[in-house]
């Protein structure tokens, strides 16, 4: 018997373009699929190598640290060095008053007498000075004026004035606080 084709033959290639294009993509996913699976391989692959050179550093680590220990001279080492820090720290907050007292001197007049000097907080010095009368308490005071002579004080306040009486006669008391300038107590640099 003949075989009859009941179908439209535009119909069978419609099907046909349609079967193919399914297979096309089919196929594209099994190579996407594929790759995806090769890439997680390689990474599971590399963070093995990863860990392996982490545990090989680590163990460089704990050698270095075992061979350090073991120096006979690390004591005495970590000894010293926590001396230059308690030096350094020191040296760091330490005040030279080298610099601060030539200066208050060339500004003071020569009848002047200090009594006391103290720095309560940083920045500001109170002085007691004793004087024989009111005009050189008066010069004193002038001084701090003239910005050719007073380069490194400021904000002079005169706290008390008073007449005193002492064995060898009469003298004015003062107190007073001043602001200096903080670089007079910080060592020099050695440039």
């Amino acid at each position: 018997m003949a075989d009859i084709n009941l179908l439209n033959s535009e119909h069978s290639k419609v099907e046909f373009i349609a079967s193919s294009g399914s297979r096309i993509v089919f196929r594209l996913a099994i190579l996407l699929a594929i790759a995806v699976f090769a890439y997680y391989g390689y990474l599971f692959l590399s963070s093995i190598a990863t860990r392996n050179n982490l545990v090989k550093a680590q163990t460089k680590v704990d050698d270095y640290t075992e061979q350090i220990n073991q120096n006979t001279s690390r004591q005495e080492l970590l000894t010293r060095q926590g001396q230059l820090n308690s030096v350094n720290l020191v040296l760091s907050k330490h005040l030279l008053w080298s610099e601060l007292l030539p200066e208050l001197a060339r500004v003071t007049v020569r009848s002047a007498k200090y009594t006391n000097i103290s720095v309560d907080q940083p920045g500001t010095v109170q002085l007691s000075i004793e004087f024989p009368n009111y005009a050189e308490a008066d010069k004193y005071l002038q001084v701090f004026n003239l910005p050719q002579y007073n380069k490194y004080f400021s904000n002079v306040r005169v706290a008390s004035m008073v007449k005193s009486q002492s064995e060898s006669g009469s003298y004015i008391a003062m107190l007073l606080d001043l602001t200096y300038d903080e670089s007079l107590l910080k060592p020099k640099s050695n440039e």
